[in-house]
C-alpha cells in the first residue's frame, strides 16, 4: 500500500481524507451491489447468460479493493487519534 505520509499532514486535511475514502468506499458498495443485482438477475432470467456472467466476475473482483479501502480509513483514524 503506498504511504499516505500522514504525519505531515494537518488535522484538517487527514479529516477531509477520512470523508472522501468513506465516499469512494460507500459508492463502490454501491456498485457492487447494483452489479451483483444485476448479474444475477440476468443468469436466472436472461438467455444470454455470458455477459451477465462477466458482470458477476467483475463484481467479485471489485469486492477485493474494499478491504484495502478499510485499512486505509482506519490507518486515518488511527493516526488522527495518536494527535489527540
Amino acid at each position: 500500500m503506498k504511504n499516505f505520509d500522514l504525519k505531515n499532514r494537518t488535522k484538517k486535511e487527514l479529516e477531509s481524507l477520512i470523508k472522501i475514502m468513506k465516499g469512494i468506499s460507500a459508492a463502490l458498495i454501491l456498485s457492487i451491489t447494483l452489479l451483483f443485482i444485476l448479474s444475477i438477475y440476468g443468469i436466472v432470467l436472461k438467455e444470454n447468460k455470458a455477459i451477465f456472467i462477466a458482470l458477476l466476475v467483475i463484481a467479485l473482483a471489485s469486492v477485493a479493493i474494499l478491504p484495502l479501502q478499510l485499512k486505509t480509513i482506519k490507518t486515518v483514524k488511527d493516526e488522527l487519534n495518536n494527535r489527540e
